[in-house]
Parts: structure tokens; C-alpha cells; sequence
């Protein structure tokens, strides 16, 4: 029996690392890595977990030729010819009993899927990868989705998180909170904590090949977003708003800042100017999912306007502290709103005030305990109950 683990950027490689790992050293089973090539390039160390490794060449697809509705046409017919192309001379997928996925909606990954249930008929394991998964339905623009259909784009690209009839099984870390309708027809595992302190040591100094685990420690952790970058703020409001959280603490608080893969870093340095306590974090956690880099610094205070990382972390063993700061960055209504339903359920993290950060305020009152994380996961087993 072998697997195939279909990823595309550092979080989903460390999720499907974990479980490849476990999946050979625990069960004897071997796991093919088909890797959508991005930004992010593939550690050398790759063939340690996986025994076949796949790289689906998509930046060619992707290249801008003719506009309009002509152009559209010829880039999704190059994308979906070079995934089947690629696919098709990969032995190790065409035999694979399960298919392991993060996404299940979206152009490339339902194409995946769908080629996959047509060559093998194998079972689609749709893992969780962020809080889209838990996501309504979003109001789509009727007029672009009649034309991506006419163009040829499976309907299972417009649907959010969790709506692909071709997923067989789901494994999420909050099975309750899964709509009803994204159970229907689908078998639901629990999802354990991935982030041991064990784990992530061995990600990082066995798959990555860092020697020497960079020693960093901060009293906070800041997660970027890039909201200058996306036309949400301008670039002086973003900073403003940044430096006002920095100066709502104590001068002595040390915070450490992860950069979001859009942003760019020359936004910050007339912050780390202007405040000594704040600095990047060292260039070789940069590029490192967020959740191994928490563990890393020691689980400090998770600061962030409202990256998803923080919902990942909030799920992990141990005591959390996290500040979401979207309501104090002047946010359009709507924007706030739509935030607001996303963390309903985290209403505890949001600050509406800095007040309570002043006079040497260091632990923020949202503080939660989790369950503890093991090495030992469950649903792996149960899933060949099921393949």
C-alpha cells in the first residue's frame, strides 16, 4: 500500500512530513510527495520520508499570454495538460491507495483529485490546513463563475473548503464545529496535535538539514500580514497602526517579526528604527511554517491582525497567548465584520484596547490550555481501516 501527499507550501509540507514520517517508521507504509512548484524550494533531504517525489512544473502553465477570455482558456488547458501529463508518467501516484490533500477546492487541486479518482478510484483524504475549512459559503460573482464553467474550471473550484464531493474522509482538528452539510457522505477523523516540540526539532534539523536549530527566544511573536501589499491600507497606515501596538507595551518587551510571504520587509525598517525592541527574526525561521517557529521561541505571546496561524497554534498542546489586533488597524466595517464571524468562537483574543498591554502588562488575558501533543496519531491508523 503506498500514499501520495499533494502540497504546495512549507505549513502543508511539515503537516504531510509528520504524517509520512509516522506512516513509514509506525506502519511500513512508503508515501509519494507531488509538489506544486511555488516560491518555496524543496529541502534536500526530501527522499528521507517520502520514496517518490513529483514536481508539477505549474509557473510555466501560468504564464500570462493573450488577455481576455481567450487567454484564460489557453492558461487553464496548459495547467490541466502539464498536471496530467505529470501525473500520468508517475507510477507511484497512478498506484497510490489514498490521496492526501489540504485544498479541495480551487483549479490545481481539484484537477488533481478528479485525475486521481479517474485513474485509481483511490479514497481522497481532505486534511485540515487553516480555518477555511470551517468557512460558509462567500457570495461569488455569478457572471465569473458561469464563464470559468464555459472555460472548462471543475465546479468543485468554486466551492469553499470542504464541498468537493470527490473527498472521501476528513481529518480536522474541530470535528463539531464542520458544518453539516461538509459532513454528509463523508467519514470525519480527529486530527492530533502536529506540533510537538519533538516533531518540529526533527522537521528542523532532520528534513530541512539545519545542524544547529537557530536559538531565538521573544517575549512576542508577530505574525505580518500584508495589508499594504493587498490594497487594505495604505503603507503609513499599516506602520502607524503597528507602532501603535509596539508602544502599548513595555519598552523591554522583546517582539519578533515573521513576515507574511507577500510582505516586504521594507516596511518594517523604520519601526526596528524607530523601536530597539523589535527586530526580524533570524532569515532561516523566515521561510519556516509559523506554528514551528512558535514552538522554537519558546511558545511566546502570539501577535497578529488576523492571520490564520494563530487558529493552527490555538489548537496546539501547552498554554497560548494570542492578541488579534484587526478591530484597532482601521478597518473598513465590512472587513471587521466578516472577521468578527470568522472568530466568533475567539472573541476572548480580540483587543478593542491597548490600555490593558500598558505598565508592564506582558500576558494577555486571552490564555487557553490545550490538550498535549504526542508522536502517536490515531487517525493515521484509522484511515486504513477505511483505504
Amino acid at each position: 500500500m503506498t500514499t501520495s501527499f499533494f502540497c504546495y507550501n512549507h505549513f502543508t509540507l511539515y503537516l504531510a512530513y509528520t504524517y509520512a514520517s509516522f506512516l513509514k517508521k509506525e506502519l511500513g507504509i512508503s508515501s509519494t510527495l507531488i509538489w506544486r512548484n511555488t516560491i518555496f524550494e524543496l529541502p534536500k533531504n526530501i527522499g528521507a520520508i517520502w520514496d517518490d517525489v513529483v514536481q508539477i512544473d505549474l509557473a510555466s502553465g501560468s504564464k500570462s499570454g493573450s488577455s481576455g477570455v481567450c487567454g484564460s482558456l489557453k492558461r487553464i488547458t496548459r495547467i490541466r495538460r502539464i498536471i496530467k501529463d505529470t501525473l500520468f508518467s508517475c507510477t507511484c501516484f497512478r498506484t497510490s491507495s489514498a490521496l492526501l490533500v489540504f485544498k479541495d477546492n480551487g483549479l490545481y487541486d481539484t484537477e488533481v483529485i478528479r485525475l486521481f479518482k479517474r485513474l485509481r478510484n483511490g479514497k481522497v483524504v481532505l486534511i485540515e490546513e487553516g480555518i477555511g475549512l470551517y468557512q460558509s459559503q462567500t457570495r461569488t460573482n455569478s457572471i465569473k463563475q458561469v464563464a470559468q464553467v464555459l472555460l472548462g474550471v471543475p465546479r468543485q473550484a468554486h466551492r469553499t473548503q470542504g464541498e468537493n464531493d470527490l473527498v472521501d474522509i476528513v481529518i480536522c482538528a474541530k470535528p463539531d464545529l464542520l458544518q453539516s452539510h461538509k459532513k454528509r457522505g463523508k467519514i470525519i477523523l480527529k486530527r492530533s496535535n502536529l506540533f510537538s516540540e519533538v516533531l518540529v526539532k526533527a522537521y528542523v534539523r532532520d528534513f530541512l538539514g539545519l545542524a544547529q536549530i537557530p536559538d531565538e527566544k521573544a517575549d512576542f511573536l508577530y505574525f505580518g500580514q500584508p495589508l499594504s501589499e493587498d490594497g487594505i491600507l495604505k503603507d503609513y497606515e499599516e506602520i502607524e497602526h503597528i507602532s501603535d501596538f509596539i508602544i502599548s507595551l513595555d519598552p523591554g518587551t522583546d517582539i519578533k517579526v515573521k513576515l507574511h510571504p507577500r510582505e516586504r520587509s521594507s516596511k518594517y525598517e523604520s519601526i526596528i528604527e524607530k523601536h530597539r525592541n523589535v527586530s526580524f527574526l533570524d532569515s532561516r525561521l523566515q521561510s519556516m511554517p509559523a506554528e514551528v517557529v512558535f514552538k522554537l521561541l519558546g511558545s511566546p505571546v502570539v501577535v497578529t491582525p488576523f492571520s490564520s496561524a494563530a487558529v493552527n497554534i490555538l489548537q496546539m498542546g501547552g498554554v497560548t497567548s494570542l492578541l488579534l489586533l484587526y478591530r484597532m488597524f482601521g478597518l473598513s466595517q465590512e472587513r471587521k465584520s466578516s472577521l468578527d464571524a470568522l472568530f466568533s468562537d475567539m472573541s476572548e483574543y480580540v483587543i478593542d484596547s491597548y490600555d490593558t498591554l500598558k505598565d508592564g502588562f506582558r500576558t494577555p488575558p486571552g490564555v487557553i490550555e490545550n490538550e498535549p501533543s504526542n508522536e502517536y496519531f490515531y487517525e493515521m491508523e484509522k484511515l486504513l481501516e477505511f483505504i
